[in-house]
């Protein structure tokens, strides 16, 4: 999407805060944040829409991708 205009964001902040169980049962690996972020870099995203706890366990590590 470089140079577009357009922003692409992956939203996992409505399966945390409304019953992660029923969200992430299915792909028990997304339990863990980190595996979100790849999955956003993986697939293009220019950020995650998630809660702060997450977003923080990860920023440093990734803020640069």
């Amino acid at each position: 999407l470089a140079g577009t205009g357009y922003l692409s964001i992956l939203p996992v902040d409505q399966g945390i805060e409304h019953s992660a169980g029923a969200s992430f049962a299915p792909n028990p690996m997304y339990f863990d944040p980190e595996n979100i972020v790849k999955l956003a870099i993986e697939g293009g995203c220019n950020a995650v829409a998630s809660t702060f706890g997450v977003l923080g366990s990860c920023a440093r590590k990734y803020a640069h991708k």
